[in-house]
């Protein structure tokens, strides 16, 4: 029987290899204008308070045009460049793999009533039953915080949906299909059948995500220019009133 345990930290090590950057050129586009869109804006607040500017002028109708003209540039790559429709998802069959990471270390939400836990899975999709599709990924499982939650078990098999292929994302199947309970019964009479170690799939990031210090740059780069845009702007249309 095959052992359904990884070891040592799989979680850790499964989100740090699924949580890949945006990095198209776009996703860098975007991030960029967008932090000078609120920077501007942010700017233009604190210059109009701190010069006690009179919006009920001609400076304050030519500042509102421009602005407005800025504001639909900046937008522009959000409009302009629309991202594809998401892909058609995936009825699959989950394990739970075993890790040394603590229930505590795993758990990612926690309030008066809620709690949430991470927990590492081997996944199939029941249409290539071959092995070839076979991916490893995180699932979020969620109970009450009054001590009474007790999570999967490693090699607790689930049905679950893929929400989108090609991406690690699952979510709970409405009901299971007949299918996946084929495949539930075939994977618990011979568990080697699914390997415990397949590729890692990427979790879908968006393009105003930040995963190095090349994006907290773009993001917070663009804030601080806007700010002086937005402060500079007020000024000189104030100086032409």
């Amino acid at each position: 029987m095959v052992r359904p345990y990884l070891g040592t930290h799989v979680v850790a090590e499964v989100w740090a290899a699924a949580k890949r950057g945006a990095k198209r050129p776009i996703d860098h586009v975007r991030r960029c204008t967008t932090g000078l869109l609120w920077g501007l804006l942010v700017g233009e607040v604190v210059a109009l308070m701190w010069l006690n500017f009179r919006l009920a002028s001609s400076a304050g109708i030519t500042l509102l045009v421009i602005t407005l003209l800025l504001l639909a540039a900046l937008a522009s790559p959000w409009w302009l460049w629309r991202d594809p429709k998401p892909g058609p998802g995936a009825d699959v069959v989950a394990r739970v793999l075993g890790t040394d990471e603590s229930s505590g270390v795993r758990t990612y939400k926690k309030s008066r009533g809620k709690m949430a836990v991470f927990l590492p899975v081997v996944v199939r999709p029941v249409a290539e039953q071959d092995g070839s599709a076979d991916f490893r990924t995180v699932v979020a499982a969620y109970g009450k915080n009054d001590g009474s939650f007790h999570e999967s078990a490693p090699g607790t098999l689930m049905a679950l949906r893929q929400i989108e292929r090609g991406y690690g994302e699952l979510e709970n199947s409405p009901e299971i299909s007949p299918e996946q309970q084929e495949l539930i019964d075939k994977l618990a009479r011979r568990p080697k059948l699914m390997a415990n170690n397949p590729p890692v799939l990427p979790f879908k990031t968006g393009s105003l995500e930040r995963s190095d210090w090349v994006d907290q740059l773009e993001w917070w780069g663009g804030i601080a220019a806007g700010v002086a845009a937005g402060i500079g702007l007020v000024i000189l249309c104030g100086n032409f009133a």
